[in-house]
């Protein structure tokens, strides 16, 4: 029971110690998704304007 107890801590270690870079990468792609999102809705939103201007 030690024995499994010993190897499940070293595997909680492993996992908790790449935690800080995940998260920064999740942090960093939340941001880009972010940035993509309003640059797509700008875009979308002018193309939109324009569609309206040719049709009148």
């Amino acid at each position: 029971m030690q024995k499994i107890a010993k190897t499940a801590m070293k595997i909680l270690k492993g996992a908790i110690a790449d935690l800080p870079a995940t998260v920064k990468l999740v942090k960093i792609c939340s941001k880009l998704y972010h940035n993509l999102d309003q640059y797509n809705t700008v875009h979308l939103d002018v193309g939109a304007a324009k569609l309206e201007q040719l049709s009148l």
